[in-house]
C-alpha cells in the first residue's frame, strides 16, 4: 500500500468515526449548510430523504446519510463498491471510488469524492453545445467496455441480494390501467408486452440503477456511484439503461440525432467486447423501458425533460413503435 493510500484510508477511518458520533445532527442538517467539525469541512449538498454532504479534509469525500428505515440498503452499497473495485480495479478507464466506508448503524456511506461531472452533463455539452464530441464518444466507449467486463465476471457470491428487475410486469400493469385510453401505441404496447421475453437470468452482478447521473467522468475514467439497488440480476437491466436514455434524447426538441446515434453505436460495439450479448433481447429491454416512459406520460401534455429539453410525444411514440417492431440497431441504421 502506498503512503498516499494509507493516508487516505486513515482519514476515512477518522471521518467515519466522526460521522458515527454526530450522525443524528448531521442527518438533520442541524449545523447549517457549511461548518467545521473534527478538523474537516462539511458542505451540505442535498437534503431530501437522504442527507448528502461534501466533506473536505486532506482529501475530498462524499457522505450520504440515510434514514434508519433505509438501513437495509447499506449492505448493497458495500457490496457494490467492493465488487466493482475488485472486478474493475485493474481495468483501464475505471475511476472508483476506491476508498469507502459503509455503516449500518447509523446508516451512512462515506466515499472518495470523484472529481468530475455526471455523464448526463457530459452528454448534453457534447451533443448540443458541440464541445469535445470526441470526449463524449470516448466516455461511452469506456462505459460499454467497463460494463462488459463487469457483466462477464462470475464470482458474485450465491447469497448476494437480488436486484430489482420487473420492467415488463410494470409495463403490463400500466397498459391495463390505460385500456380505455384511445391510443394505438398503447394498444400495441399492451399486446407486445404479453409475449415471452428473454434475458431474465440472474447471471451476474448489476448496478441496478445505471442512470447516466450515477456515472461520473473523471480525468482517469468513469466512476460508479449509488449502489442502493445493486445485486444479482440480468445484465440487460444495466446495459439497456444508457441506451434508453440516449434513445429518449432522440425524441427531444432539436435533438442532434446523428451524433446521438454515433454515441449509441460506440457504446453498443464496446459493450460486447468481453462477453457477447443477444441483440434481440437487449432491444426488448430497451423497448420496454421506452414504452414505460411513453405510458407514464399518457395523461401529460409533455412527457418530461431530457437534458433540460422537452421530449416531443409524437416523436417518442414513433421511436417506441420502431423499437418494439425492429430493435434499436435498425433505428440507428435508419437515420
Amino acid at each position: 500500500m502506498s503512503r498516499a493510500t494509507a493516508d487516505r484510508e486513515a482519514e476515512a477511518d477518522h471521518l467515519s468515526a466522526l460521522v458515527s458520533d454526530h450522525a443524528t445532527e448531521l442527518a438533520a442538517a442541524a449545523r447549517g449548510t457549511s461548518f467545521d467539525l473534527g478538523g474537516a469541512r462539511f458542505r451540505l449538498h442535498v437534503k431530501t430523504r437522504n442527507t448528502i454532504y461534501r466533506v473536505g479534509g486532506r482529501f475530498d469525500w462524499f457522505l450520504k446519510l440515510a434514514p434508519q428505515a433505509d438501513a437495509f440498503v447499506m449492505p448493497r452499497e458495500r457490496l457494490g463498491a467492493e465488487y466493482c473495485n475488485r472486478v474493475l480495479g485493474h481495468t483501464a478507464g475505471y475511476a472508483g471510488p476506491f476508498v469507502s466506508r459503509v455503516s449500518l448503524t447509523p446508516p451512512f456511506v462515506l466515499a472518495d469524492a470523484l472529481p468530475g461531472p455526471p455523464l448526463t452533463k457530459v452528454l448534453f455539452m457534447g451533443a448540443w453545445a458541440r464541445r469535445s464530441p470526441a470526449t463524449v464518444d470516448a466516455a461511452f466507449g469506456t462505459l460499454g467496455r467497463l460494463l462488459s467486463v463487469l457483466h462477464a465476471d462470475r464470482t458474485l457470491p450465491s447469497n448476494a441480494p437480488e436486484a430489482s428487475k420487473r420492467p415488463f410486469a410494470v409495463v403490463q400493469q400500466l397498459a391495463r390501467k390505460l385500456e380505455k385510453t384511445r391510443d394505438e401505441i398503447i394498444d400495441e404496447v399492451r399486446d407486445w408486452s404479453q409475449a415471452d421475453r428473454g434475458g431474465y437470468e440472474d447471471d451476474t452482478f448489476i448496478h441496478g440503477n445505471l442512470r447516466l447521473d450515477n456515472l461520473l467522468l473523471t480525468e482517469t475514467g468513469i466512476g460508479f456511484v449509488d449502489f442502493e439497488n445493486c445485486g444479482s440480476g440480468p445484465r440487460y437491466q444495466d446495459a439497456s439503461r444508457p441506451i434508453t436514455q440516449l434513445m429518449l434524447l432522440r425524441a427531444s426538441i432539436a435533438a442532434p440525432a446523428g451524433h446521438i446515434d454515433r454515441i449509441l453505436a460506440t457504446f453498443i460495439a464496446s459493450y460486447g467486447s468481453a462477453r457477447p450479448y443477444d441483440a434481440a433481447v437487449l432491444s426488448d429491454w430497451v423497448a420496454v423501458r421506452l414504452a414505460r416512459y411513453y405510458l407514464e406520460s399518457a395523461r401529460r401534455k409533455w412527457p418530461g425533460l431530457i437534458g433540460g429539453l422537452p421530449v416531443i410525444r409524437p416523436r417518442l411514440a414513433t421511436l417506441t413503435r420502431r423499437l418494439m417492431r425492429n430493435g434499436f440497431e435498425a433505428v440507428i441504421a435508419d437515420r
